[in-house]
């Protein structure tokens, strides 16, 4: 009895150490995958941090754009209300100024006859 307790006790022993080993094997590969899913999950991470600072920086870019573009149509609105008062101005001149030189011809031509 003691003998087949014995017989038992190494196998058991014999099928611990065969268990033990193979979960190490197991531990290691679970460890080399782990951090080859770690170093993955940090290059993403980095990239993504970085996607997103560039996104911000983006974000901020476009919002100055469309600020700066509403002020632009303002100011194309007044600028062109303001060329064409003075083209309005200039047309006024112009044919006042015709008119007279046309009285000063007539007069010119008066003064002459």
């Amino acid at each position: 009895m003691l003998e087949a307790l014995a017989t038992q006790f190494a196998a058991v022993r014999a099928r611990s150490e065969k268990d033990a080993k193979r979960a190490g094997k197991l531990e290691s590969k679970v460890d080399l995958l782990s951090r080859g899913y770690a170093t993955r999950a940090q290059k993403l991470q980095s990239g993504i941090q970085t996607q997103f600072a560039r996104l911000q920086e983006l974000s901020s870019d476009l919002a100055s754009f469309e600020q700066l573009a509403q002020m632009e149509d303002r100011g194309v609105q007044r600028r062109l209300t303001q060329a064409r008062s003075e083209a309005l101005r200039a047309e006024d001149k112009e044919r006042s100024q015709q008119q007279r030189f046309a009285t000063l011809k007539a007069l010119l031509s008066d003064c002459r006859a």
